[in-house]
């Protein structure tokens, strides 16, 4: 992780607007290759899109924004002693297909699982969007609801009161289930 000093409300807005950039180019969703669009993408993506990645690299000491979510999520692993046990991981905006945000997580050090280990575990993570940042307690597209990690904080009642009352005294604070607000 790159020790350069960084002012992170403005590396997020900074995020943010290339995260717009990418909606409003129509790439959001789309594929870079091995479709009949992906050459036009590429050239929509390489005109567009790295050109304020690389101005957002030379801002910030040769960070990409995902790079910045994982040197947040870092320093919050090292500050609480978190490092023993997990790992941090993070996502730029292009995967299979192009996605208007960049995203990154905490999640459990698995030496036999490689790549992906946010699919097989519960994880913290931010997600930086076109329009808001979030901060997530979630778990992969691998782990079952019945999974002992997810089923314990489900009972959990003081767990649960704990985010009744944060929810009650910080209303713009969303609660999201499965993808539905609470």
């Amino acid at each position: 992780i790159n020790e350069f000093e960084i002012d992170y409300y403005s590396a997020i807005i900074d995020s943010s607007k290339i995260s717009q950039l990418i909606l409003e180019s129509g790439l959001h969703n789309q594929t870079l290759s091995r479709s009949e669009e992906s050459e036009k993408n590429q050239e929509i993506y390489h005109s567009n899109i790295v050109p304020a990645i690389d101005e957002f690299k030379e801002k910030y000491g040769k960070l990409t924004p995902n790079q910045v979510i994982k040197k947040i999520l870092y320093e919050y692993a090292r500050k609480y002693n978190l490092l023993d046990n997990f790992d941090c991981q993070s996502f730029h905006f292009v995967g299979q297909k192009v996605k208007s945000y960049v995203w990154g997580a905490i999640t459990k050090k698995d030496p036999n699982i490689k790549n992906l280990k946010v699919s097989y575990y519960p994880q913290l993570y931010i997600t930086i969007t076109p329009f808001e940042i979030r901060f997530c307690l979630g778990y992969g597209d691998q782990v079952k609801d019945s999974d002992i990690s997810v089923d314990k904080i489900r009972k959990d009642s003081q767990i649960i009161n704990k985010i009744i009352q944060i929810n009650k005294d910080f209303p713009e604070v969303k609660i999201y289930l499965n993808d539905g607000e609470m």
